[in-house]
């Protein structure tokens, strides 16, 4: 399978403080560690 440029990630419920404090900082240490798609 080829990998495409064109990657969209959405978060729903992105006001919610659970979101700033695990789901966001996680998401962040997976693109640094080049984990994403």
């Amino acid at each position: 399978m080829n990998k495409t440029d064109n990657q969209a990630l959405v978060i729903f419920g992105a006001s919610g403080d659970l979101t700033y404090r695990k789901l966001i900082p996680a998401v962040f240490d997976l693109f640094m560690n080049k984990s994403l798609p």
